[in-house]
């Protein structure tokens, strides 16, 4: 098995709440998401963190209540019942998103962040690229019709932002 991405240790977040907020960095995610038997396929990674279901109910509300993750309770959409259920939500902070920058040291010029939706009636494609700067996007754009995912579509609009934000 692969191992995880090195850490600094420069924070006293155990190995298995850095993975989740690996995780969540950029999103948030309901408790199904973060299980273990779970995390891999969908971190799309070929680890996953060693807490068990009642292990994780008891972390995730430690780093609640120490103010590094928000938790929203409502309706969760589930793919495997194709229905809503009521369930929780979780966000990193801003001060959990601290601590995680300072053990993965990431490289926000090589950080890409996509989002695709159908927008309005006549389902027209939106497409939400989300980089450190143009030229990367742009990038972006051209590898993404190049491999067959997107179709040329309309104009392009830029929005010059601070730093990436949810998707």
């Amino acid at each position: 098995m692969q191992t995880p991405p090195r850490r600094t240790n420069a924070t006293n977040l155990s190995d298995d709440e850095l993975l989740l907020f690996d995780f969540l960095f950029d999103k948030s995610l309901s408790f199904h998401h973060l299980r273990m038997e779970d995390y891999s396929f969908h971190m799309n990674c070929p680890y996953s963190h060693s807490l068990t279901d009642a292990d994780l109910e008891l972390t995730l509300a430690s780093l609640v209540a120490r103010g590094f993750l928000n938790c929203r309770v409502g309706k969760i959409w589930r793919i495997e019942t194709r229905d809503y259920v009521d369930g929780k939500t979780y966000t990193m902070t801003a001060s959990g998103g601290y601590l995680w920058e300072l053990e993965r040291l990431p490289d926000w010029d090589q950080y890409v962040a996509t989002c695709q939706w159908m927008l309005g009636t006549d389902n027209r494609e939106m497409i939400r690229i989300v980089c450190q700067t143009e030229e990367i996007g742009r990038l972006c754009l051209g590898a993404m019709f190049a491999a067959g995912l997107i179709a040329p579509s309309g104009r392009i609009r830029v929005r010059n932002g601070k730093r990436p934000t949810n998707c």
